[in-house]
């Protein structure tokens, strides 16, 4: 039994002692196992590279990650940002009332006041360039009315000038006397009947023209005082009570001795409206004549006057005093009698 301990050690010194004989390769496969080290030691290089730069990858998400979630990072962000409370204010005057602005607000609102102050400025413009447009025309036009009335004095006098020229000439004898001189004498006359019916067309187109302008500065009259009667009568121009309102006032007016004629002519809002107030006051005065009631006023008796006795009892004993009077004739009586009217 205490040999097998030796015999193992005796086996194992053998073991360790024998080495392995490297085998010979001849040139080619030298070559071949040379180039398949090469390739092991690329692909090795090749797999830490990869996963080198997968560690970086990975350690730079993480710093993001921690970036992200790292408070005082975020704070010192925030801060270095400019907040709305931080900002410089201005103080401002709107509509009467003092308010305090920053710096983006202040400069909208001075770029929207440029747009309105150079709208506004070009607005003032074109109503001034219009009113001078209008200014001249107006001026224009007075200057061609006085030459057209100047125009229709001459051909008036021209009228009147060939009227009065005309000779007075017996065509028929002169005709037999002298055919020359009828000749000559009959062309003037044509010639002059000509010129004067020409003037009186002349003149007749002036009246129309004027007749024209006339109508329409009445008819931009009657507009100016029909929108005055309809801001100061509103009635007038109602849809609803409108029609019956002018129908009661027009009957109104014919009632207090308008004709027809004076109706139409009452074109002014003041001459209308007073009409209307006059109607409706007349209107009202009925109104409240027939909704009044009489009442008996009673008697008034202040507390401090005497006890005043019933009418039936004082005429009676008035009578009696009276029938009295009338028997005996005594002053006594009289006296009685006057003290008893008096006492009433």
């Amino acid at each position: 039994m205490a040999e097998q301990p030796v015999m193992d050690s005796a086996t194992e010194t053998q073991t360790e002692s024998v080495a392995p004989t490297p085998k010979s390769l001849n040139q080619g496969e030298a070559a071949e196992a040379l180039k398949n080290l090469f390739n092991i030691n690329a692909s090795e290089t090749q797999e830490t590279a990869s996963e080198k730069s997968k560690k970086e990858v990975s350690d730079s998400e993480t710093n993001i990650e921690d970036a992200f979630n790292d408070e005082e990072l975020i704070d010192q962000i925030e801060d270095e940002q400019p907040s709305e409370s931080n900002q410089e204010l201005y103080k401002v005057v709107v509509d009467g009332q003092e308010q305090e602005v920053n710096l983006e607000e202040l400069t909208k609102g001075y770029s929207r006041q440029s747009d309105y102050t150079r709208k506004t400025e070009k607005l003032s413009q074109d109503r001034k360039s219009v009113e001078e447009l209008k200014n001249e025309y107006t001026r224009q036009s007075e200057e061609a009315k006085i030459k057209r009335d100047q125009y229709e004095k001459q051909l008036q006098v021209l009228s009147q000038q060939l009227r009065s020229s005309e000779p007075k000439v017996d065509l028929d004898r002169l005709y037999q006397d002298d055919p020359a001189e009828y000749v000559r004498v009959k062309a003037e006359q044509d010639r002059r009947k000509e010129l004067l019916e020409k003037s009186n067309q002349e003149q007749e187109r002036i009246q129309a023209e004027k007749q024209e302008e006339q109508g329409k500065q009445y008819n931009s009259y009657l507009e100016q005082q029909r929108q005055l009667l309809t801001q100061k009568l509103p009635i007038y121009a109602d849809k609803e009570k409108g029609a019956d309102f002018v129908k009661n006032l027009t009957n109104y007016a014919k009632e207090i001795g308008y004709t027809d004629q004076e109706i139409n002519m009452l074109v002014d809002h003041r001459s209308v409206i007073m009409l209307a107030n006059a109607y409706r006051y007349d209107k009202l005065k009925k109104a409240n004549l027939k909704n009044k009631k009489v009442t008996k006023v009673s008697k008034v008796v202040s507390s401090s006057s005497p006890k005043i006795q019933d009418d039936s009892d004082v005429a009676k004993r008035m009578k009696s005093k009276k029938a009295n009077l009338k028997k005996t004739g005594k002053v006594n009586d009289a006296v009685s009698v006057l003290r008893e009217m008096y006492s009433q």
